[in-house]
């Protein structure tokens, strides 16, 4: 139909069934991982149950066996993705080393931007009565939930200074939630071909948020922690130069 289906086809060879192992990948699960894709792309409002099917060169009918309409296909996500959150709330390691923190912090990060889709559509998704409002307010009370444990887990460990009033860890926690649904917004206003790659972007959102509790670290951790994401980043960097100086000359 239109060029997300285009776009997906490129990304996923059309009626491709099997992952990078070489194991069978289910219709639905195929389903889910494109939608994700398309949805993160060019919206959720661009991006129909026909064009999702024919991204994946199977029929409208294979696809609303496992989801009638869009609507189904965004509560399967939202209850993934509330799932993951608090599977990674109780999987969060408990050590005090710089390097598995920021590894598990970055992959808390990357869980909620591969469905950033559900943050960036809501108005779509609630004006068009896709999910219930309620919905929403579960979602977003699981994310800020997911950081304020990791807050309370830093504080418990004295990597963090417990906070009095006026400041609270509601009140860290509103910013850091401000700063990564801001850096999510600015990176989908610029176009899809030069949008910042889904690592970049996650240190793009993990550094400023560092920085907002920069006030509470303790200094040794915040240095170490600091180093770990420059370090990140510049792998980030070389790998993506890397990929680019592979590609075929035109």
């Amino acid at each position: 139909m239109g060029r997300p289906a285009k776009s997906v086809a490129a990304i996923r060879p059309p009626g491709a069934a099997e992952n990078s192992d070489g194991a069978k990948v289910s219709t639905q699960q195929r389903v889910l991982d494109a939608s994700i894709t398309l949805f993160n792309l060019y919206g959720i409002e661009a991006v129909s149950i026909q064009q999702i099917s024919e991204a994946l060169n199977i029929s409208p009918g294979n696809l609303t066996y496992h989801y009638n309409k869009k609507a189904d296909l965004v509560a399967e996500h939202l209850s993934i993705l509330e799932n993951q959150l608090n599977q990674g709330m109780r999987d969060y390691p408990s050590s005090q080393d710089p390097h598995v923190q920021v590894l598990a912090f970055t992959d808390l990060l990357r869980q909620t931007l591969r469905y950033r889709f559900l943050f960036v559509g809501a108005n779509f998704i609630l004006q068009n009565e896709l999910v219930e409002p309620s919905r929403y307010a579960i979602l977003i009370a699981h994310t800020k939930r997911s950081f304020t444990a990791q807050i309370r887990r830093l504080t418990a460990a004295k990597l963090l200074r417990p906070m009095s009033p006026p400041h609270s860890i509601a009140m860290l926690v509103n910013s850091i939630w401000t700063v990564w649904l801001g850096t999510v917004l600015e990176a989908q206003i610029v176009p899809a071909a030069v949008r910042p790659n889904e690592d970049m972007l996650i240190l793009d959102i993990a550094i400023p948020i560092l920085f907002i509790i920069h006030p509470y670290t303790d200094k040794l951790f915040f240095d170490a922690v600091y180093a770990e994401l420059l370090a990140l980043r510049r792998q980030s960097i070389a790998k993506l130069q890397g990929s680019r100086t592979k590609l075929p000359a035109k």
